[in-house]
């Protein structure tokens, strides 16, 4: 007799979670190469380093940059495990991913409404998360991640 969980994982789950950690990998590289950035005006002709506010802004948002892709790469742990929890952090995720995005958008973080590679990066990835959170409550997540 077999102990073992024997579920068929479905496909959306199988992507998500491939999705998920590649993106967690790639942030990671992506952030960690960040915080040699205000360290490169030292020593240079005419060049200014960031002054204490300037650099804690910079680690502040750094740090927070660091806990979503850990948090992405957990998430994903738990999608390909078929972990409970997995479903409601997906759904956080995306939900946090969405209201970050939008705040960026109305507080101008990202050139304000005049760029417009960010605005349309932004309205390619609304429907995407609105599509993830929608997956997350089919009979079929729900019946894998239980």
């Amino acid at each position: 007799m077999k102990t073992e969980d024997t579920r068929q994982r479905p496909i959306g789950i199988k992507v998500l979670a491939i999705l998920y950690w590649s993106v967690s990998v790639g942030l990671l590289g992506y952030f960690s190469g960040m915080f040699i950035i205000p360290f490169f005006g030292v020593g240079r002709a005419g060049a200014v380093p960031l002054d204490f506010e300037g650099m804690l802004f910079f680690y502040f948002f750094l740090v927070c940059g660091f806990v979503f892709p850990i948090a992405l790469a957990i998430v994903a742990f738990g999608l390909w495990s078929g972990r409970r929890w997995a479903r409601s952090g997906t759904v956080t995720l995306s939900l946090a991913n969405l209201a970050f995005g939008w705040f960026a958008f109305a507080y101008g973080l990202w050139g304000g409404i005049h760029n417009g590679f960010f605005i349309s990066i932004l309205l390619l990835d609304t429907p995407i998360q609105l599509a993830i959170i929608y997956y997350m409550f089919t009979p079929t997540a729900k019946r894998y991640l239980r």
